[in-house]
């Protein structure tokens, strides 16, 4: 994500963002796996501040997109 971040030093619009594609084996849907590594990335690219979304999920049967969750960080 900090190379990500890298892309973005300089650019006083930010409207660029990045999607990002998983991809593993398996015929089955969203698993709690695919949510587990959306929350992750979404989470080191909010802290970094490197706007993210989508983010799909591919497999032997299909591609789809998981939804972003971001953990909840307490005002400081």
């Amino acid at each position: 994500m900090l190379r990500l971040s890298e892309l973005l030093d300089g650019r006083e619009d930010h409207v660029c963002g990045f999607a990002l594609l998983l991809t593993r084996p398996g015929r089955n849907g969203v698993s709690p796996w695919d949510r587990g590594w959306t929350r992750l990335l979404a989470n080191a690219a909010g802290a970094v501040d490197v706007p993210l979304e989508p983010v799909f999920r591919a497999n032997a049967r299909d591609g789809r997109e998981v939804p972003l969750v971001v953990d909840e960080r307490p005002a400081a």
